[in-house]
């Protein structure tokens, strides 16, 4: 008995491995040829697996792409170019030679002087003469410093002299006290239509507008073109038209009995001027 059933123990397990070989040859046959392939290759050393041997993973054909080259074509960066602050020339008022306007001096060849033309006197120096010869009389919709830059922004745009264009306008004005017929609000720097004592002439909307009618009056009577700007003059056609027929004025000298009918109109711009130039 003891013998019979070892032998139907033994037969069973000589059964299973035959079973188990089957089995496995069936799962090789259903296997691809690429898992097939992949589990023949031999072992490779730890130090070498995974890695590349050119363009080339060990133990295949399989390339591997390069890697790409990174290059920075980006040039220097660019310098920031700081610009140098303006250094206004400033005229050696000494130098100048002179004449006597009763106890003012003004420039000797103030005859010959054009009324356009580049300015002598620096806009630092125009503002400090305005705030020492007003002694706080100022009357403006703007500061001192603002109307500095009307009148040289304006004159430059037409080629006025924007230097003797301010003398004219504290001439005018008194320094900007307006102590006459114009008032403070009318912004009109020059007398503008001021054709008596009892006429209060032309009004403007801001302090900018009015230094720039006075600049296009100035235009009426020294040339041929119109203003760069749009003409806000109200007298500027009357007064151009005039100058066609009579003659242009192109010296500030030639504003004598023009502009004003008073006398030595021009030489009272010249002593604000020359007094300017010695700030």
């Amino acid at each position: 008995m003891r013998k019979y059933v070892l032998f139907v123990f033994f037969n069973l397990i000589v059964a299973q491995c035959f079973a188990a070989g089957a089995g496995n040859g069936r799962v090789k046959q259903e296997l691809g040829q690429e898992v097939v392939a992949a589990i023949q290759l031999p072992e490779v050393p730890p130090v070498v697996a995974g890695m590349i041997e050119g363009d080339v993973v060990p133990h295949t054909a399989i390339k591997v792409a390069p890697k790409a080259k990174v290059e920075d074509n980006r040039g220097p960066e660019p310098k920031v170019a700081v610009p140098k602050p303006v250094r206004e020339e400033k005229i050696d008022a000494g130098k100048i030679k002179t004449v006597n306007f009763g106890r003012f001096k003004i420039p000797a060849d103030y005859k010959t002087i054009k009324i356009l033309g580049k300015a002598r006197v620096s806009r630092q120096q125009a503002l400090r003469y305005l705030r020492k010869n007003a002694s706080g009389r100022v009357q403006l919709n703007c500061s001192a410093q603002e109307i500095v830059d009307y009148y040289y922004d304006e004159a430059e745009r037409e080629g006025v002299r924007p230097d003797l264009a301010f003398c004219q306008a504290i001439l005018e004005t008194g320094s900007f006290s307006f102590r006459g017929t114009v008032r403070p609000n009318q912004n009109n720097f020059c007398g503008l239509g001021t054709t008596g004592k009892t006429v209060k002439g032309a009004k403007f909307a801001t302090a900018k507008e009015g230094v720039r009618a006075h600049i296009q009056h100035l235009l009426a009577y020294c040339q041929k073109d119109e203003p760069k700007g749009k003409v806000i003059d109200p007298r500027y056609d009357l007064v151009h038209r005039i100058r066609m027929q009579r003659g242009l004025i192109t010296n500030w000298y030639g504003l004598n009995g023009t502009w004003a009918m008073g006398a030595n109109y021009c030489e009272k711009i010249m002593a604000h001027y020359y007094a300017m130039l010695m700030m």
